[in-house]
């Protein structure tokens, strides 16, 4: 795991806080909108899209092959 690894994912949401506020988290909203049924994320992140999913998605399974993320994710 390198530094620089567990720096990115540290700051990640901060980082994105204001774009997140601004537009980015209605670009997830209607992205996700339709999903439904059983859903694979692939390169899940911090999980900054787990609240923007509908109740339409029965299953959701989340990858993320960057450990330092995936801690985060997992929380």
């Amino acid at each position: 795991m390198s530094l620089w690894g567990r720096v990115f994912a540290a700051g990640y949401d901060t980082f994105q806080a204001r774009m997140e506020r601004n537009f980015l988290g209605r670009i997830r909203d209607e992205l996700l909108a339709e999903a439904s049924g059983s859903v694979v994320e692939i390169g899940a992140g911090t999980g900054v899209n787990l609240s923007h999913y509908p109740p339409s998605v029965e299953r959701l399974v989340c990858t993320e092959p960057e450990e330092p993320m995936a801690r985060r994710l997992r929380r």
